[in-house]
């Protein structure tokens, strides 16, 4: 059974530097990344979603989950301002698996 990993990266910080307030809930859920693993998981997908907004440390948890789950496919959801988040993000995935696929 092939292995997804589904990352949401975070634009907290990009929030917290702007020079205008910006009123938003870093808590809302990815759902649209919940509406793509699910078909995934009903075609015998193994599928893990990842959002850096829920820990306090997200690559030292990346680093783990890609350890201990060994995906095949690692599909990235990023907004333009975190691209250079989402670079760090496939290169420590391509550390730990220089096989992986990842897709954003």
């Amino acid at each position: 059974m092939k292995k997804i990993l589904i990352v949401n990266t975070s634009a907290v910080n990009l929030y917290k530097k702007a020079k205008v307030n910006v009123a938003m809930s870093y808590m809302i859920p990815p759902l649209t990344l919940v509406t793509l693993a699910s078909p995934l998981v009903e075609k015998g997908y193994n599928v893990k979603i990842f959002d850096f907004n829920l820990v306090k440390q997200p690559f030292v948890e990346l680093k783990r989950i890609l350890e201990s789950f060994r995906p095949d496919y690692m599909g990235l959801s990023f907004m333009t301002a975190s691209f250079d988040q989402m670079v760090q993000v496939v290169d420590e995935a391509k550390k730990i698996d220089k096989g992986i696929i990842c897709i954003g």
